[in-house]
């Protein structure tokens, strides 16, 4: 989303810039889903393996967009920190979205501790899927035929709903929209009200190019006849005025 403002903080762009990415990343993930088929004993050891490795690409995408969303609302964070807080409705806009997305900062804290998190479950797919709320929470194991599908009650980082996060996240940026004017849509092109004369002078141009073919005799192939005279021109017109002076001029056979 482009900001047609020229005249704001540089830190408002950055600000708006990496909410508009987080908002971008959050729906890339509530696209994503995967059916699983329960396996048969039909199928071979490369369709077993196919299986396992959809159900992996499935985890390190939902991983990877689940990253960039958080990466990107706490580079946002980082932003409105940077701004100055003096003016009234700036500070109503900035604290609930400062305050709404502290619960990201302790799993970011968390993740920052690779003994404790390899010791709690390193990277265990199955893990992941049950603190992101995709499988019961006593899950030991996939069921023989699962359909996983991110919703907006997937828990980012396994603390905060991603639906809810969404809604914080547009919000302020529609709030910061309005407050600033960011990208309000440029005025609608007005219709001129001489369109109609427009369209008969054209109308007329086009009745000039197909008398003077009249008078010459002839037509050049790149000049297209206007519909009426070849049988008939329209009454009125001045196509009908200069055939009948030609037709007074030209002597009866």
């Amino acid at each position: 989303m482009h900001c047609r403002r020229q005249d704001l903080d540089p830190r408002l762009y950055w600000l708006v810039e990496h909410l508009d990415a987080a908002i971008e990343a959050g729906e890339q993930l509530m696209s994503l889903s995967l059916e699983v088929t329960e396996p048969t004993p039909q199928m071979g050891p490369r369709r077993l393996r196919t299986r396992v490795a959809r159900f992996i690409h499935f985890v390190t995408q939902v991983r990877g967009l689940e990253a960039s969303l958080i990466a990107h609302i706490l580079q946002a964070r980082r932003r409105v920190a940077e701004l100055p807080r003096g003016r009234g409705p700036l500070r109503l806009l900035l604290d609930p979205f400062t305050s709404g997305t502290t619960v990201l900062l302790d799993a970011v804290a968390e993740y920052g501790d690779p003994a404790g998190f390899a010791f709690n479950t390193g990277a265990d797919r199955l893990a992941y899927l049950r603190a992101r709320g995709l499988i019961a929470g006593d899950s030991g194991a996939l069921m023989p035929v699962t359909t996983f599908e991110i919703g907006e009650t997937f828990l980012v980082a396994g603390r905060i709903e991603l639906g809810p996060l969404l809604d914080l996240v547009g919000a302020f940026l529609q709030a910061l929209n309005t407050e600033f004017g960011l990208w309000n849509d440029p005025p609608e092109e007005v219709v001129p009200d001489n369109a109609a004369e427009m369209e008969e002078a054209v109308s007329l141009g086009d009745q000039i190019a197909s008398v003077r073919a009249l008078l010459v005799g002839n037509r050049p192939p790149s000049l297209p006849m206007t519909p009426g005279f070849e049988s008939g021109t329209k009454p009125g017109s001045l196509a009908e005025a200069l055939a009948a002076l030609r037709a007074e001029r030209t002597p009866a056979e």
